[in-house]
Protein backbone atom coordinates (compact mmCIF):
# COMPACT_ATOMS: atom_id res chain seq x y z
CA UNK A 1 0.00 0.00 0.00
CA UNK A 2 1.37 3.42 -0.96
CA UNK A 3 1.76 6.46 1.25
CA UNK A 4 -1.46 8.33 1.99
CA UNK A 5 -1.78 12.04 2.73
CA UNK A 6 -2.39 11.54 6.47
CA UNK A 7 1.07 9.92 6.80
CA UNK A 8 2.85 13.15 5.84
CA UNK A 9 2.60 14.98 9.16
CA UNK A 10 3.78 18.39 10.40
CA UNK A 11 5.62 18.59 13.75
CA UNK A 12 7.37 21.25 15.78
CA UNK A 13 11.08 21.48 16.57
CA UNK A 14 12.73 20.70 19.89
CA UNK A 15 12.92 24.31 21.07
CA UNK A 16 9.19 24.99 21.20
CA UNK A 17 7.92 28.56 21.48
CA UNK A 18 7.01 28.47 25.17
CA UNK A 19 7.37 30.97 28.04
CA UNK A 20 9.17 33.35 28.34
CA UNK A 21 8.24 33.84 24.64
CA UNK A 22 11.14 36.17 23.98
CA UNK A 23 13.29 36.63 20.91
CA UNK A 24 16.66 35.97 22.57
CA UNK A 25 16.55 32.24 23.39
CA UNK A 26 17.57 29.30 21.16
CA UNK A 27 15.24 28.35 18.30
CA UNK A 28 14.98 25.16 16.24
CA UNK A 29 16.76 21.89 16.91
CA UNK A 30 15.70 18.34 16.04
CA UNK A 31 12.12 17.22 15.42
CA UNK A 32 9.94 16.98 18.53
CA UNK A 33 7.33 14.29 17.91
CA UNK A 34 5.38 15.30 21.02
CA UNK A 35 4.65 18.68 19.45
CA UNK A 36 2.17 19.73 16.77
CA UNK A 37 1.12 23.05 15.28
CA UNK A 38 -2.14 24.85 15.97
CA UNK A 39 -4.35 25.57 12.98
CA UNK A 40 -6.29 28.73 12.24
CA UNK A 41 -9.65 27.80 13.78
CA UNK A 42 -9.78 30.46 16.48
CA UNK A 43 -12.43 32.08 18.66
CA UNK A 44 -14.54 34.76 17.04
CA UNK A 45 -13.30 38.34 16.61
CA UNK A 46 -15.46 39.24 19.59
CA UNK A 47 -13.90 36.77 22.04
CA UNK A 48 -16.98 35.57 23.88
CA UNK A 49 -16.54 31.89 23.11
CA UNK A 50 -16.42 29.15 25.70
CA UNK A 51 -13.40 26.85 25.27
CA UNK A 52 -13.83 23.20 26.28
CA UNK A 53 -11.96 19.89 26.07
CA UNK A 54 -13.50 16.44 25.61
CA UNK A 55 -12.52 12.85 24.78
CA UNK A 56 -14.24 10.37 22.48
CA UNK A 57 -13.88 7.70 25.20
CA UNK A 58 -15.45 7.70 28.64
CA UNK A 59 -12.41 6.13 30.32
CA UNK A 60 -10.24 9.21 29.82
CA UNK A 61 -10.78 10.74 33.27
CA UNK A 62 -7.31 11.13 34.80
CA UNK A 63 -5.46 13.14 32.15
CA UNK A 64 -4.89 16.87 32.69
CA UNK A 65 -4.60 19.79 30.29
CA UNK A 66 -4.17 23.56 30.22
CA UNK A 67 -3.44 26.25 27.67
CA UNK A 68 -1.97 29.72 27.36
CA UNK A 69 -3.93 32.34 25.47
CA UNK A 70 -4.35 36.04 24.93
CA UNK A 71 -7.43 37.65 26.42
CA UNK A 72 -9.60 40.47 25.12
CA UNK A 73 -6.98 43.10 26.05
CA UNK A 74 -4.05 41.17 24.58
CA UNK A 75 -2.73 40.13 28.00
CA UNK A 76 -1.20 36.67 28.34
CA UNK A 77 -3.38 34.32 30.42
CA UNK A 78 -3.25 30.65 31.44
CA UNK A 79 -6.48 28.67 31.51
CA UNK A 80 -5.49 26.76 34.65
CA UNK A 81 -5.17 22.98 34.79
CA UNK A 82 -8.33 20.90 34.35
CA UNK A 83 -8.88 17.14 34.55
CA UNK A 84 -10.55 15.27 31.72
CA UNK A 85 -14.07 13.89 32.25
CA UNK A 86 -14.36 11.35 29.45
CA UNK A 87 -17.03 12.20 26.89
CA UNK A 88 -18.37 15.08 29.00
CA UNK A 89 -16.88 18.42 27.84
CA UNK A 90 -14.86 20.21 30.52
CA UNK A 91 -14.96 24.05 30.35
CA UNK A 92 -11.53 25.71 30.31
CA UNK A 93 -12.43 29.33 29.56
CA UNK A 94 -15.81 31.06 29.85
CA UNK A 95 -16.03 33.76 27.22
CA UNK A 96 -19.31 35.24 28.37
CA UNK A 97 -18.28 36.05 31.93
CA UNK A 98 -16.34 38.93 33.43
CA UNK A 99 -13.01 37.16 32.79
CA UNK A 100 -10.49 37.86 30.02
CA UNK A 101 -12.19 35.81 27.30
CA UNK A 102 -10.04 34.09 24.67
CA UNK A 103 -8.82 36.14 21.72
CA UNK A 104 -6.32 33.51 20.51
CA UNK A 105 -4.80 30.27 21.84
CA UNK A 106 -1.00 30.17 21.94
CA UNK A 107 -0.05 26.83 23.49
CA UNK A 108 -1.98 23.72 24.56
CA UNK A 109 -0.36 21.24 26.94
CA UNK A 110 -1.80 17.79 27.62
CA UNK A 111 -0.36 15.43 30.25
CA UNK A 112 -1.07 11.70 30.45
CA UNK A 113 -2.74 10.30 33.52
CA UNK A 114 -2.80 6.73 32.27
CA UNK A 115 -3.55 5.00 28.98
CA UNK A 116 -5.24 7.40 26.58
CA UNK A 117 -8.04 5.64 24.74
CA UNK A 118 -9.95 8.35 22.89
CA UNK A 119 -9.17 11.29 20.67
CA UNK A 120 -8.86 14.52 22.66
CA UNK A 121 -10.60 17.52 21.10
CA UNK A 122 -10.48 21.20 22.03
CA UNK A 123 -13.46 23.22 20.85
CA UNK A 124 -14.79 26.75 20.95
CA UNK A 125 -18.45 27.72 20.80
CA UNK A 126 -18.40 29.53 17.47
CA UNK A 127 -15.93 27.77 15.19
CA UNK A 128 -15.87 24.21 16.49
CA UNK A 129 -12.63 22.26 16.66
CA UNK A 130 -9.49 24.19 17.67
CA UNK A 131 -7.15 21.19 17.89
CA UNK A 132 -7.17 17.41 18.26
CA UNK A 133 -4.80 14.78 19.66
CA UNK A 134 -5.29 11.15 18.60
CA UNK A 135 -4.26 8.09 20.68
CA UNK A 136 -1.52 7.31 18.16
CA UNK A 137 -0.07 10.80 18.60
CA UNK A 138 -0.43 10.81 22.38
CA UNK A 139 1.44 7.50 22.67
CA UNK A 140 4.66 9.19 21.57
CA UNK A 141 5.36 10.88 24.90
CA UNK A 142 4.19 11.55 28.44
CA UNK A 143 2.90 14.96 27.38
CA UNK A 144 1.84 16.61 24.15
CA UNK A 145 1.79 20.20 22.95
CA UNK A 146 0.08 22.14 20.20
CA UNK A 147 1.62 25.57 19.72
CA UNK A 148 1.48 28.65 17.54
CA UNK A 149 4.48 30.19 15.82
CA UNK A 150 5.47 33.82 16.36
CA UNK A 151 3.32 34.19 19.46
CA UNK A 152 4.83 37.48 20.64
CA UNK A 153 6.64 38.82 17.60
CA UNK A 154 6.14 42.48 16.74
CA UNK A 155 8.13 45.44 15.43
CA UNK A 156 8.87 48.62 17.33
CA UNK A 157 11.71 49.55 15.00
CA UNK A 158 11.78 52.20 12.27
CA UNK A 159 12.55 49.45 9.76
CA UNK A 160 11.08 45.96 9.20
CA UNK A 161 12.03 43.18 11.62
CA UNK A 162 12.47 39.56 10.50
CA UNK A 163 11.79 36.56 12.75
CA UNK A 164 12.44 32.82 12.28
CA UNK A 165 10.92 29.59 13.51
CA UNK A 166 11.23 25.93 12.55
CA UNK A 167 8.95 22.99 11.86
CA UNK A 168 9.27 19.55 10.25
CA UNK A 169 7.44 17.46 7.68
CA UNK A 170 7.71 13.75 8.56
CA UNK A 171 7.01 10.60 6.56
CA UNK A 172 5.19 8.30 9.00
CA UNK A 173 4.70 5.42 6.56
CA UNK A 174 6.47 2.37 7.98
CA UNK A 175 7.47 0.97 4.56
CA UNK A 176 7.38 3.34 1.61
CA UNK A 177 9.53 6.37 0.83
CA UNK A 178 8.19 9.83 0.04
CA UNK A 179 10.00 10.30 -3.27
CA UNK A 180 11.39 13.71 -4.32
CA UNK A 181 9.18 15.66 -1.89
CA UNK A 182 8.27 19.18 -2.97
CA UNK A 183 7.65 21.92 -0.37
CA UNK A 184 5.55 24.98 -1.17
CA UNK A 185 4.08 27.98 0.63
CA UNK A 186 0.57 28.14 -0.81
CA UNK A 187 -1.08 30.97 1.14
CA UNK A 188 0.18 34.06 2.98
CA UNK A 189 -2.61 36.65 3.32
CA UNK A 190 -0.43 39.30 4.97
CA UNK A 191 2.49 38.80 2.54
CA UNK A 192 4.95 38.51 5.44
CA UNK A 193 5.98 34.83 5.24
CA UNK A 194 8.66 32.96 3.31
CA UNK A 195 9.95 29.43 3.85
CA UNK A 196 13.09 27.43 3.18
CA UNK A 197 14.05 23.77 3.61
CA UNK A 198 17.19 22.68 5.43
CA UNK A 199 20.02 21.29 3.34
CA UNK A 200 19.62 17.73 4.69
CA UNK A 201 16.93 15.57 6.26
CA UNK A 202 16.73 14.75 9.98
CA UNK A 203 18.76 17.82 10.90
CA UNK A 204 19.03 19.32 14.39
CA UNK A 205 20.24 22.81 13.47
CA UNK A 206 19.45 25.69 15.81
CA UNK A 207 19.77 29.45 15.68
CA UNK A 208 20.91 31.59 18.60
CA UNK A 209 17.63 33.51 18.75
CA UNK A 210 14.48 34.26 16.78
CA UNK A 211 16.13 37.21 15.01
CA UNK A 212 19.07 35.23 13.57
CA UNK A 213 18.78 33.75 10.08
CA UNK A 214 19.64 30.02 9.80
CA UNK A 215 22.75 29.35 7.75
CA UNK A 216 22.56 27.79 4.31
CA UNK A 217 18.78 28.09 3.95
CA UNK A 218 17.30 29.71 0.83
CA UNK A 219 13.95 31.35 1.54
CA UNK A 220 11.29 31.51 -1.17
CA UNK A 221 7.91 33.19 -1.45
CA UNK A 222 4.45 31.88 -2.31
CA UNK A 223 4.05 29.14 -4.93
CA UNK A 224 7.78 28.54 -5.38
CA UNK A 225 8.72 24.86 -5.16
CA UNK A 226 11.72 23.50 -3.27
CA UNK A 227 12.55 19.81 -3.76
CA UNK A 228 14.24 17.92 -0.94
CA UNK A 229 15.84 14.47 -0.57
CA UNK A 230 13.63 11.37 -0.43
CA UNK A 231 12.10 10.69 2.97
CA UNK A 232 12.64 6.95 3.38
CA UNK A 233 9.96 4.77 4.96
CA UNK A 234 10.18 3.48 8.51
CA UNK A 235 8.52 6.38 10.35
CA UNK A 236 11.92 7.86 11.15
CA UNK A 237 12.74 10.56 8.59
CA UNK A 238 11.74 14.21 8.46
CA UNK A 239 12.60 17.41 6.62
CA UNK A 240 13.32 20.58 8.58
CA UNK A 241 11.49 23.64 7.27
CA UNK A 242 12.37 27.16 8.42
CA UNK A 243 9.66 29.82 8.43
CA UNK A 244 10.63 33.48 8.00
CA UNK A 245 8.26 36.30 8.98
CA UNK A 246 9.09 39.93 8.15
CA UNK A 247 6.98 42.47 10.03
CA UNK A 248 6.86 45.96 8.45
CA UNK A 249 7.52 48.95 10.70
CA UNK A 250 4.34 50.28 12.27
CA UNK A 251 2.36 47.26 11.14
CA UNK A 252 -1.01 47.03 12.89
CA UNK A 253 -1.64 44.11 15.23
CA UNK A 254 -2.64 41.18 13.05
CA UNK A 255 -3.91 37.66 13.60
CA UNK A 256 -3.29 35.85 10.36
CA UNK A 257 -2.22 32.48 8.95
CA UNK A 258 -0.01 30.90 6.35
CA UNK A 259 -0.32 27.55 4.59
CA UNK A 260 2.55 25.23 3.74
CA UNK A 261 2.31 21.90 1.95
CA UNK A 262 4.34 18.85 0.97
CA UNK A 263 3.79 16.85 -2.21
CA UNK A 264 5.69 13.62 -2.83
CA UNK A 265 5.83 10.68 -5.20
CA UNK A 266 5.08 7.18 -3.96
CA UNK A 267 4.90 3.66 -5.33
Amino acid sequence: MSIIASELVAYGANHVYTPPRDDVTTVGGAIRVETGLLGDNEPAASPNDDISVVSTDGSDTTETTNFDYRGRTGALVNSGVVTMNGTTPVPMVSGGGPGPGCERILLIEYVHGGVDVGTITYTNTTNGVVGTMSPAILSQGSSWRLYRMFQSSYSLAASPVTFYDKMFWKNKNTTFAAIAPVYRLTADPQAMIQQGIHTSIDDSATIANRLTAPGGVSFVDDNVDQTGPDLAGGNTHAQGLWIQMTVPSGHAATKSTFTTQITAGTI
